[in-house]
């Protein structure tokens, strides 16, 4: 049991990296859409960096009352619902035009 969540929390590190790495590429173009200068592009994304400083506390205090597997596995399932949420919305806003 502990290999598969140690391969869960590597999949999901991945994914982490993955969105910060995107971003990044992203940046210009994004920068150009929203009509961003550098320094508005920097305070967005470095609040990423303060809700990732906060998330790890907050995860911390849970682990310590509920234990880590409860809560590993409460925010895999989070992540999972946020992403189809995510793009449930998209299509939504999509295929409507408001």
């Amino acid at each position: 049991m502990k290999w598969l969540i140690l391969f869960l929390l590597f999949v999901l590190n991945i994914l982490n990296y993955t969105d910060k790495s995107i971003i990044g590429v992203a940046a210009a173009d994004m920068m150009k859409d929203l009509g961003l200068n550098y320094e508005q592009w920097g305070l967005i994304s470095s609040s990423f960096y303060w809700l990732l400083f906060i998330a790890t506390v907050l995860g911390g205090v849970l682990s310590d009352r509920f234990g880590p597997r409860r809560v590993l596995a409460y925010m895999a399932i989070v992540f999972v619902f946020w992403s189809r949420s995510h793009r449930r919305w998209h299509q939504l806003l999509r295929d409507h035009d408001f």
